[in-house]
């Protein structure tokens, strides 16, 4: 899942929450996505638990966000290593993340 080739962004973006939550599901955690307006009117996917947010920008990039912090990018395209990333950050295991 390292690649969407040719897709175009939106998809790539719906591609990468949809592995998200199968990522977070297999863990035992549903945690819903939701839409959110960011930047030059940017659509983003975001996952939030507490104070922890994860973004999925228009390019599939992946943002964590701590406490309305600012967002920091933990990988440009969306890959299965920055998605479990993402996953242990919003769960609590942040020992990845260091």
């Amino acid at each position: 899942m390292n690649s969407h080739g040719g897709m175009p962004g939106w998809m790539k973006q719906t591609k990468a929450a949809s592995h998200m939550r199968e990522i977070l599901g297999e863990r035992g955690f549903d945690i819903p996505s939701r839409r959110m307006t960011l930047g030059d009117n940017q659509q983003w996917v975001v996952f939030e638990r507490g104070d922890q947010q994860v973004g999925i920008d228009p390019a599939s990039g992946i943002w964590l966000r701590e406490s309305c912090g600012e967002w920091r990018c933990v990988a440009a395209v969306y890959s299965t290593s920055g998605a479990f990333m993402a996953v242990d950050f919003l769960t609590g295991d942040r020992s990845q993340l260091k």
